[in-house]
């Protein structure tokens, strides 16, 4: 380290060209632009020694050099002996990761003998009298960056707290006020919000709300189209019931960066904080999706696209098991749709077998079923059907799916136990097996916390949908998924029993 008139260094080495590296962190919200004020007083450093010089600026909070591309890029033309020198603020802007990062910096300097000019100082990599104060400087730095970070996150969980808005990104159809440090509703997307909250209450799926919101040409906050998973974060989330939640996760769980692997928290963890923004929507219309979620979760994927007018409705009168279907090419009838023999099979291989079933029978009897439930509307002032679907059915499933997700990790253990699995085996199944039932849990929770029960619909919107499937049911031209919508926001599900020609069939409407 040279601490004499760096001018002298400049000329003894015969410094001429050289490389100004420049590096701010997305972090840093000082009031000054820090790599503006960098940029001017390494440039005028450059000029009073009449040096000439490329600049390489970037932006980042990684301390990693595989996610700082300006950097990489340095450093291969500093091996290449391109510059004489670099020049920046302070030694820590090459580096403060960890002390691979550190090496790999050094190692590159150090071949072509290129040094690094800071205002103050002048470091050269190839002095061995140097190499214990560059080690102690790049200790300092790392421990000045952990303290940096250690104070960002107590700031972050402090503004949580007050009810201000610390994560990044504000989800859409909110903007960040930087005078308030909170989250304010963007006026002009706020009814595309509430479309889509209403297009999946009353059941339209999850594709073909992106792909509504696609055509009319909305895009995400960051400029991206919509996509079923991007409308599902949204919709879904607590944040637009006038929360801020801080603390879910912990780790980045990034597939490169050396970072602690991405884990959900147990939601008792977790910082919720009521009344910080406006609510753009009911506890009772979360409720009502988390309802409507929780049910489409068991039914199998093909049969949530409505591909048939009866899918995801059907169970297997024996066992409780979805029902599939498929279309059958008959000589007599053309093109005929039926529900296939029960495919479930218990744990020793044997299958259910329930009988399959032309599907129009079944259409005949939803028919008739849903014109008797129109009359007695209409009869009855109240009609309480007996089979409502009731939050305490949500809890009770979700109850069972925990218990079932916690019995497994005992299985886990038992397998270990009785040599079937060595122990690393065991240890990473156990995880996974954990980060479930912490999921679970905290489902539970959000379910338990925030609702007491899903209201059932009302009197006149009952009457308004059991309407709307007969006349899908008497339009044969309507559309098989248009069809299975119109009948999902009224029917819950379908069972029926075959007895030699012998049909009964059972309907549970909402």
């Amino acid at each position: 380290m040279y601490n004499y008139n760096i001018g002298e260094i400049i000329n003894a080495l015969s410094i001429e060209f050289v490389a100004i590296y420049l590096r701010k962190s997305r972090d840093d919200k000082s009031e000054e632009d820090v790599l503006a004020n960098h940029r001017l007083e390494l440039v005028e450093l450059a000029k009073k020694y009449n040096l000439k010089y490329v600049i390489y600026e970037e932006i980042g909070t990684s301390d990693s050099i595989e996610f700082r591309p300006e950097l990489k890029k340095l450093l291969r033309e500093v091996k290449n002996g391109v510059y004489d020198a670099v020049l920046v603020i302070h030694p820590d802007r090459l580096g403060r990761g960890d002390w691979a990062d550190v090496g790999e910096i050094r190692k590159a300097f150090k071949a072509s003998n290129t040094v690094v000019i800071t205002p103050q100082k002048v470091l050269d990599y190839n002095d061995e009298n140097q190499e214990l104060a560059n080690d102690m400087d790049a200790l300092m730095a790392k421990h000045e960056y952990r303290l940096i970070k250690g104070r960002l996150k107590a700031g972050k969980i402090r503004g949580a707290k007050r009810g201000r808005w610390t994560n990044g990104v504000p989800p859409f159809p909110y903007f960040y006020d930087r005078n308030t440090k909170s989250l304010v509703v963007d006026e002009a997307k706020l009814p595309i919000y509430r479309m889509m909250v209403e297009e999946y209450l009353n059941g339209t799926s999850l594709k073909d709300i992106a792909v509504k919101v696609n055509k009319m040409g909305v895009k995400t906050h960051i400029g991206k189209y919509w996509s079923e998973v991007k409308v599902e974060r949204v919709i879904f989330s607590e944040i637009h019931l006038g929360r801020i939640i801080y603390g879910k996760t912990s780790g980045s769980g990034h597939k490169n960066k050396p970072t602690k692997p991405l884990e959900i928290k147990d939601r008792d963890e977790w910082i919720i904080v009521e009344n910080c923004h406006t609510a753009i929507k009911t506890l009772e219309e979360h409720s009502r999706m988390l309802a409507i979620k929780n049910a489409k979760q068991k039914v199998p994927k093909r049969a949530r696209n409505g591909v048939y007018a009866l899918s995801g409705l059907i169970k297997c009168s024996k066992c409780g098991y979805s029902m599939r279907m498929n279309n059958k090419k008959t000589v007599t009838k053309g093109l005929k749709c039926y529900v296939v023999k029960c495919q479930k099979t218990d744990p020793f291989g044997n299958q259910c077998g329930h009988h399959g079933i032309d599907a129009d029978i079944l259409l005949e009897a939803i028919e008739n079923e849903l014109l008797l439930y129109l009359n007695e509307i209409k009869s009855f002032e109240n009609p309480q059907p007996s089979n409502q679907y009731k939050l305490d059915d949500l809890l009770a499933e979700k109850r069972k799916e925990l218990k079932n997700a916690e019995d497994g990790l005992n299985r886990i253990y038992n397998l270990y136990v009785m040599g079937k699995i060595n122990e690393e085996v065991m240890n990473n199944m156990s995880k996974e097996q954990e980060a479930m039932v912490i999921k679970i849990k905290n489902e539970l929770r959000e379910i338990e916390e925030n609702f007491k029960e899903v209201k059932g619909i009302s009197k006149e919107e009952r009457k308004e949908r059991i309407e709307a499937a007969l006349r899908g049911l008497s339009d044969n031209t309507i559309e098989t998924k248009e069809l299975n919508r119109l009948l999902r926001l009224i029917i819950k599900e379908i069972s029926y029993k075959k007895v030699q020609d012998e049909v009964t069939v059972e309907i549970s409407f909402y």
